[in-house]
């Protein structure tokens, strides 16, 4: 009896875990592209221009045709479309040699088809032979497209203070 009660409850389990692998809610949604955007903005060492190209043209798919763009540092504020966003990824990850981008600490706002979220980046790599860490907020807002993705409609980089 004890043994038929654990398989129902490893059974229950297995289900529920593949009801939310295959069936993500939008808060994982929008995680899951808060991952993809880290993933296409790092850069292994050794990358080839096309390989380059092509998760610059990836990173420009996860956000709306036209979406608005705030990045002091580097003298960005406005919208731009998508090509201009492949162009300013391209720029951005040819600046290092090597480059691992990581978002953490996700704080996900959901309105129906819009979310704000707020993120720490950690981005370690390589410029001009120098080592490179930084840390900064990310506030970003995104919108539900027409295929039922979260593509960002505003992204903003947002000092944090080291401690």
């Amino acid at each position: 009896m004890v043994k038929k009660t654990i398989y129902i409850l490893l059974a229950a389990l297995a289900v529920v875990l593949l009801v939310r692998h295959f069936f993500p809610g939008d808060e994982q949604k929008i995680r899951q592209q808060f991952t993809r955007l880290a993933g296409y903005a790092s850069r292994p060492a050794g990358e080839k221009t096309l390989a380059g190209l092509q998760r610059a043209s990836a990173v420009s798919r996860l956000f709306m045709d036209r979406a608005h763009i705030d990045v002091a540092e580097a003298g960005l504020a406005g919208e731009y479309d998508r090509q201009e966003i492949r162009t300013l990824a391209l720029m951005f990850r040819n600046r290092f040699a090597r480059l691992s981008v990581e978002c953490v600490d996700l704080t996900v706002s959901l309105d129906r088809d819009q979310a704000h979220v707020t993120a720490t980046c950690r981005a370690v790599g390589t410029a001009g032979g120098e080592r490179v860490r930084e840390t900064r907020e990310i506030r970003a807002d995104l919108v539900r497209g027409r295929e039922d993705d979260w593509l960002f409609s505003g992204f903003a980089f947002v000092p944090v203070l080291q401690r």
